[in-house]
């Protein structure tokens, strides 16, 4: 059976959370995770580590390729930037170290929905929800840009990025909140994605809301704020595949509860 979708999995994830991956999977050195992941699932162990390297555009922990991304490696990005390390860790181990789950029909379902293409999406224009290097720049432009300038509005600006609550910043003026989203763009064009999250909350503080929006970040930014984003821009939505975990308790579980 062929494993390169599974050992895909597995770069992502060592690319992805980097030294806490080596941790929590009890290896050293990167050379162990590579070669005993070509071992368990007869891949060579240097298609383990380019496929890592491949990730480096997106995560910031090394330089690595900067260059257009595989369709595998989008796709996987695609599929499990929703989860968290959390989430991911047990489907990463149970790869690596049961010896039953290449078999089981998670496995199945992982290799089934990488074999997915997604259709009518412009590759070239694709930009992904994780903060990249460029989406990391641009928030550190914004924060030094209100300290300055103290645009969109003053006030005291709160970092919210690792919140999850559907925008990047809080400027609280007195009684007064406004919401920050950042997006930043490499080039003076370019397209931009909303998590569906995002353009939720969008839609419900509306005038309180603003896009920031950070282009040609590597020549001469141009900063450019659009309030209630919803009211002026018209996205398309698209829906993807993702793996999604859950716990199922069967009924019998519960008649025995009750014995």
């Amino acid at each position: 059976m062929n494993n390169n979708k599974l050992a895909l999995v597995v770069s992502y994830y060592l690319a992805r959370f980097d030294k806490k991956a080596l941790e929590s999977l009890g290896f050293k050195a990167f050379n162990e995770a590579f070669n005993y992941t070509s071992s368990k699932l007869d891949v060579k162990a240097n298609y383990v580590k380019l496929r890592r390297d491949e990730f480096d555009a997106v995560f910031p922990w090394r330089r690595g390729w900067q260059r257009k991304l595989d369709k595998q490696v989008t796709r996987t990005i695609e599929v499990f930037q929703h989860l968290e390390m959390e989430d991911i860790s047990p489907i990463i181990k149970g790869i690596l170290f049961d010896s039953d789950y290449l078999q089981s029909e998670n496995a199945q379902e992982i290799r089934k929905v990488l074999s997915t293409e997604i259709k009518d999406v412009d590759q070239k224009s694709k930009v992904f929800i994780l903060r990249g290097p460029t989406g990391l720049k641009a928030e550190k432009y914004f924060i030094e840009y209100h300290k300055v300038h103290q645009k969109p509005v003053s006030g005291n600006l709160i970092d919210m990025r690792d919140q999850g609550c559907g925008y990047d910043f809080e400027i609280d003026l007195l009684d007064t909140k406004t919401f920050v989203e950042v997006k930043g763009l490499a080039d003076i064009e370019g397209g931009i994605a909303f998590t569906n999250k995002e353009w939720l909350f969008a839609k419900q503080a509306r005038g309180t809301y603003f896009l920031v929006l950070i282009r040609n970040l590597d020549e001469n930014p141009e900063v450019i704020f659009i309030q209630d984003p919803t009211d002026v821009l018209t996205p398309t939505q698209y829906t993807y595949p993702t793996i999604q975990i859950q716990w199922n308790v069967p009924s019998k579980q519960f008649n025995d509860l009750k014995r």
